[in-house]
């Protein structure tokens, strides 16, 4: 074979290798080109600029207001709302509730604690928004007795990206306290509840309890008794700021305390039982 002919095919695989790399290159190209405009449609403009109050879409898990862990909250109120509606009808209660703050985002069937009870929104609006309380919520807790006008109030469910500012609440509400003693400390109020005998074994000195919704700590607990301290902040920006002698509260335990007391309380009636088996001169067996 003569050197030019050695030289063409030398020169025309170089051509081909050349064409072969351009053409995987473009194909890179295009297929980046189309990943990227696939997800700049899924995802806002205002997100993708960085803007931090920018929701995300349904398609994209884990990002936005509704990326909502459970139905758990924390205790710590987001606002302030006022009763606007009470409709008191057979088989329940229906709210109608003005806010701001958890309105953002809100959407018809999330979840809201109200006064420290977890109730769904039925209905969504501008400024104001509509929950139901069944029978068994309003014989629990003090829904049945608000009247429009009153302030409520409202935090919304726990969801992602949001701080953990509080204690674990579920929203359940346990019962109720009343207030036996408000006594001023400085700038800050301490006050007394009284709780029904089958709550008070839940409430420890230094643990949590949420009164009306507010995570708080208790400073004393003595018997059917348990007392907290509101500071400056708590009172402005909480119900609880306005709490007289006699006043009715919301009172939802420890829920922590409530599995360890069902852990530990099953496991020492069991050996209670065979220590009893063993003095009787029984076979009760120790494991």
């Amino acid at each position: 074979m003569s050197s030019s002919r050695v030289m063409a095919r030398t020169e025309d695989a170089r051509v081909d290798g050349t064409k072969t790399a351009l053409a995987s290159a473009q194909t890179r190209n295009a297929t980046a080109k189309r990943t990227e405009e696939v997800m700049c449609r899924r995802i806002p403009l205002r997100l993708r600029t960085g803007q931090r109050e920018a929701k995300a879409s349904r398609k994209l898990v884990g990002i936005g207001l509704r990326a909502h862990i459970t139905r758990v909250f924390t205790g710590i109120v987001e606002e302030m709302g006022v009763v606007v509606a009470v409709d008191r009808r057979e088989g329940g209660l229906g709210l109608t509730l003005r806010g701001e703050v958890v309105l953002e985002g809100l959407r018809i069937g999330d979840s809201v604690a109200v006064m420290g009870v977890c109730l769904t929104a039925t209905r969504v609006g501008a400024d104001q928004f509509d929950v139901d309380a069944v029978p068994e919520t309003l014989a629990r807790g003090t829904l049945g007795a608000l009247t429009a006008g009153a302030p409520v109030n409202l935090e919304r469910a726990l969801a992602a990206g949001r701080p953990m500012g509080g204690h674990y609440v579920q929203g359940h509400v346990d019962g109720t306290a009343h207030v036996v003693a408000v006594v001023p400390d400085g700038e800050a109020l301490n006050v007394e509840f009284e709780v029904e005998s089958r709550l008070a074994t839940y409430v420890v000195e230094k643990g949590f309890v949420a009164v009306d919704g507010v995570s708080l700590t208790v400073v004393r607990a003595e018997e059917h008794r348990f007392s907290v301290t509101l500071v400056p902040h708590t009172q402005q920006t909480v119900t609880l700021g306005t709490l007289a002698k006699g006043a009715r509260v919301n009172v939802e335990l420890d829920v922590m305390a409530k599995y360890v007391e069902r852990s530990v309380g099953a496991r020492l009636a069991e050996l209670e039982e065979r220590l009893r088996a063993l003095e009787a001169g029984g076979r009760g067996r120790w494991v």
